[in-house]
């Protein structure tokens, strides 16, 4: 059957343009021109046995793109081979034209050709070794004719290369990756910012717990072993690792952050090892990776479960022989750096289920901090309150100081599944959306007042409340350092009191007495003694 080469256009393109154009890698009309002259090239008319330029053209656009396409006859033979295609392969298309596509790929011949034979699509991820004797993973779609617009009378054969595909999709979350690796390096100004003394806001409060942790953190700092930090998400890993690291003897080094969690399997050991010039393609100049960028200083491992198996292996020869191998290359190359990973999950789980090394976790936690969840230690929520507030108090300009005693029966009643940083979160909300200088419950978050523990109920009298806002350690704090005196102080609220119930009252003395619960006499006797009357 002659091929109408139109119709073969149109029908390829309704399935080639939309991965070109997902792929961002040509314009909608480009990709659409492309694609319909590239098949139009491969099957020449009988009145245009020799291709124009324009059809030259646009074959070798359609070929530009870093996806191989090759297009078939409805018996498999090859008639259109694009150059991608033939970059994963090492086949010249004046070789392979006219064969059958099982031939090139013979691991999945028998299925591709009874595809083609039933003209039903097919996708599959293959292991293929080219010319060369390099080993490929690459990814098959094939397209069959009714899937075409307009029955053509062709297949469509997309061929990618898994680890090219993944490059494509993670390369946002990549170079995030290392720009916050070169943000977390550290800075002079973050070594004066916290000077000589041992600084972790994280310990802050009198939780025995917490007080532990606090103790084991300051000797982990003062030497140059492995840490493991385990414990839930928000609970202020990060926070620790940078602790131990400002504090202790590499506190002049870089520190830098790599989270397994971030990026796929293929590209954490780029990020981890680096790379040499030429380990593959693309690979056009060296790359140091994570752990050279912190040799001398200290490596932060977020997610650290999360890292494959192999690489694994691979770490845990580069803690044992300090040194490292970059993709690629074959030299090994000095190292001296700590390593201080973190993990959310259950390590010791994760060892039984055959998922992490016994041997890595011991080289990782020569030193293991556990967190505790927030919800653990309510007896430091008031004064890690009270931190965040200063903190961010004085980023915003305002002038907060403190919490109300009912918004703080809010804020002990909420089981914080978000732990420290959900609890950062709230207390950043609540100074900026405020318009006093105390926070008070309406300052909170609505998720925060309608998940509250089923036996909180707000009981506390107007009375205690004022009584405690003058009495809570911030304002007891601010009463001290402005140098007042308890008199003064009671005689400025009573009269403040005094004045408030005559408002209330309209001026009339009894029903003011009244108000304040006391008798009209000794209403006039304070009126008189503040000279008031």
């Amino acid at each position: 059957m002659q091929i109408d080469p139109l119709e073969a256009a149109a029908a390829a393109a309704a399935i080639v343009i939309p991965v070109l154009l997902c792929l961002g890698l040509l314009k909608r009309r480009r990709a659409a021109h492309a694609v319909k002259k590239g098949v139009e090239a491969a099957n020449p008319s009988p009145q245009a046995q020799k291709p124009t330029q324009s059809e030259l053209l646009y074959k070798a656009v359609l070929g530009s793109v870093p996806i191989g396409v090759i297009i078939t006859d409805l018996g498999g033979n090859v008639r259109y081979f694009s150059p991608h295609a033939e970059a994963l392969t090492l086949f010249r298309e004046q070789t392979i034209r006219g064969s059958n596509v099982g031939q090139i790929f013979p691991a999945v011949a028998g299925e591709l050709n009874r595809r083609i034979e039933e003209k039903k699509g097919f996708v599959d991820e293959l292991r293929f070794i080219d010319a060369q004797g390099r080993r490929k993973h690459l990814k098959l779609t094939l397209i069959p004719p009714n899937k075409l617009s307009i029955q053509p009378t062709v297949f469509v054969l997309l061929l990618e290369e898994i680890g090219q595909r993944e490059e494509r999709e993670d390369i946002g979350k990549l170079e995030r990756q290392r720009t916050t690796a070169k943000e977390h390096a550290a800075t002079e100004d973050a070594r004066a910012t916290l000077g000589k003394t041992f600084q972790f806001g994280g310990a802050i409060g009198p939780c025995e717990e917490m007080q532990r942790i606090y103790r084991l953190i300051q000797k982990a700092a003062g030497t140059t072993s492995n840490v493991l930090i385990t414990g839930e998400a928000g609970t202020g890993k990060e926070m620790v690792a940078r602790a131990i690291h400002m504090n202790g003897p590499r506190q002049n080094k870089p520190f830098i952050s790599v989270n397994c969690g971030e990026i796929s399997a293929s590209l954490i050991e780029d990020d981890l090892f680096g790379h040499v010039r030429g380990a593959f393609t693309g690979a056009v100049s060296d790359h140091p990776g994570c752990l050279r960028l912190a040799d001398g200083g200290s490596v932060f491992i977020r997610e650290v479960e999360k890292l494959p198996h192999h690489l694994q292996a691979k770490l845990l020869k580069v803690l044992q022989e300090k040194s490292m191998t970059p993709v690629g290359g074959t030299k090994p190359i000095p190292l001296d750096v700590r390593v201080i990973s973190a993990s959310s999950k259950d390590i010791k789980r994760a060892i039984d289920e055959g998922t992490f090394r016994k041997d890595f976790f011991y080289r990782l936690s020569v030193i293991q901090v556990d967190l505790p969840p927030l919800r653990n230690r309510k007896e430091d929520i008031p004064f890690l309150i009270q931190h965040f507030i200063e903190k961010f108090a004085a980023a915003s300009g305002k002038q907060v100081y403190a919490v109300s005693p009912e918004a703080l029966r809010y804020l002990m009643h909420y089981d914080y599944p978000g732990n420290i940083r959900e609890l950062e979160n709230i207390i950043e909300h609540a100074v900026t959306v405020t318009d006093r200088d105390v926070l008070t419950e309406r300052d909170l978050p609505l998720r925060l007042r309608e998940n509250l523990s089923s036996d909180f109920k707000p009981i506390l009298s107007p009375e205690d409340v004022k009584l405690l806002e003058l009495t809570f350690p911030p304002a007891g704090a601010r009463f001290f350092d402005q140098g007042l005196s308890l008199d003064d102080t009671l005689i400025s609220y009573e009269k403040t009191m005094l004045l408030a119930a005559l408002k209330k009252a309209g001026g009339v003395q009894k029903k003011a007495a009244d108000l304040l619960g006391i008798n009209y006499r000794s209403f006039r006797h304070r009126l008189e003694k503040y000279g008031m009357l």
